[in-house]
């Protein structure tokens, strides 16, 4: 059937790898200020289910969904291929095969 844990931010945790044949599904949800770092590294923002003072506030899931869960990884991995780092790499690796004297001679 499944089960439940609840838990707070304090508690050390994480999932095993699943070697069973079905799919195992989780669901991580927060009670925070919206204003507080989240954590959550790539995908879609967080979505505000509530806002104080506003009962008539109504979820944009429109624009939830429009969201491209991908970007962020899109952006470092595109910020990746223009990095220094990785044009000096890419520039060297050309030079590897030639030996290269010191000042003076062999």
């Amino acid at each position: 059937f499944g089960g439940v844990l609840l838990i707070n931010q304090l508690v050390p945790h994480r999932s095993l790898e699943n070697r069973s044949d079905k799919i195992r599904w989780s669901i991580d949800v927060r009670w925070q200020r919206p204003s507080e770092p989240h954590g959550i590294v790539g995908g879609k923002e967080p979505i505000v289910m509530r806002r104080r003072g506003e009962p008539g506030y109504v979820i944009d899931w429109d624009g939830w969904i429009q969201q491209d869960s991908l970007q962020y990884f899109k952006d470092q991995l595109r910020a990746a291929e223009t990095s220094p780092v990785r044009t000096f790499a890419s520039q060297a690796h050309q030079f590897t095969n030639m030996t290269v004297f010191p000042p003076g001679g062999q």
